[in-house]
């Protein structure tokens, strides 16, 4: 009876065991197939993390800098259109420097020959007039050597004028009033000289008459 008993126990014992470890197995399975769905959880959501990081980085990035830069320059263009306004403005007036240092360089040229011609024409009221032109674009010019010279002939023939007659007399004394203080010697004596002169038309006028 008592090897019964034993036996009895025995196969109870494994019994037991056996439905310990029956349980712990369902118990490790459970936890695996838990940690199994966490970790398909969490792939997922890395994986979205990264599906829309992508799309930050393609669309939502591109967009916000389109964006920024868009606000940006809606900032600046006053500040770009002055700065283009001033380009503009410096652009045409070194054209327009250019252009009129040419066209002076011009009427320079054309009021000296004027001068030669009337001088040997003999028409030195005129010559006077036209050196005092040709004064006027040296100084422009900033020539200081034809300056000298247009002021040496000047003073020359108001000095040697018979007729005390000058052309344009007023535009003349204008232009004298224009030389540099290099010259301020000649500049007083040919101020001086020009007080005894009269117009060159008004005195023809009064001899016609």
């Amino acid at each position: 009876m008592i090897n019964i008993d034993s036996s009895q126990s025995t196969d109870r014992i494994i019994a037991l065991y056996k439905a310990l470890l029956e349980q712990q197995n369902s118990y490790y399975t459970n936890t695996l197939y838990a940690l199994l769905g966490i970790a398909g959880l969490m792939l997922t959501i890395a994986g979205g993390l990264i599906i829309y990081q992508w799309w930050w980085n393609k669309e939502g990035a591109t967009k916000y800098i389109n964006e920024a830069i868009k606000e940006e320059l809606e900032k600046k263009q006053p500040e770009i259109q002055r700065i283009l306004k001033e380009k503009l403005a410096l652009a045409v007036e070194e054209h327009t420097l250019r252009y009129d240092r040419r066209f002076l360089w011009m009427e320079k040229n054309i009021n000296r020959s004027l001068a030669l011609h009337s001088t040997s024409s003999k028409l030195e009221s005129h010559a006077i007039y036209y050196w005092a032109a040709a004064l006027d674009n040296g100084i422009a010019l900033e020539e200081e050597r034809f300056i000298r010279t247009c002021v040496n002939a000047i003073l020359a023939k108001v000095k040697s004028l018979d007729s005390k007659a000058v052309h344009n007399l007023e535009a003349v004394k204008k232009s004298v009033e224009k030389i540099p203080g290099t010259l301020t010697q000649e500049k007083e004596e040919i101020l001086r000289l020009l007080k005894d002169c009269k117009e060159y038309e008004k005195n023809l006028t009064k001899n016609e008459s």
